[in-house]
């Protein structure tokens, strides 16, 4: 994700602490992170600390800790919309397998 929109998530989000090695994932999943993160604000959970967001074969990965049974469904949540949603620009997408498993759109297919 680019540092801008990483910025702008930090921003909107200020109560959750960002993971350390920032956001590896496409910027078409940021609305997927942005109403994730919305969420967990409103858990009000203090000790949530957000260690690690990434791709993994295909599908938005999201670990934290300080996290409760609540807040582990909205994770859940967003890692199912990642599994129909273009990791490049947020429309929907199915997974494709070129020797790489992503989520793209016909648009982001891998020529």
């Amino acid at each position: 994700m680019s540092p801008e929109l990483e910025k702008k998530l930090h921003e909107r989000h200020p109560t959750i602490r960002p993971p350390r090695w920032g956001i590896g994932v496409g910027e078409g999943w940021f609305d997927i992170l942005d109403e994730l993160l919305t969420g967990l604000e409103k858990l009000n959970l203090p000790d949530l600390r957000v260690v690690q967001v990434k791709e993994k074969f295909g599908t938005l990965r999201f670990y934290v800790n300080g996290a409760n049974g609540e807040a582990y469904k909205l994770i859940d949540r967003a890692e199912h919309r990642s599994e129909i949603t273009c990791e490049a620009c947020g429309k929907p997408g199915v997974m494709r397998n070129d020797g790489w498993l992503k989520v793209c759109c016909d648009e982001h297919v891998r020529k």
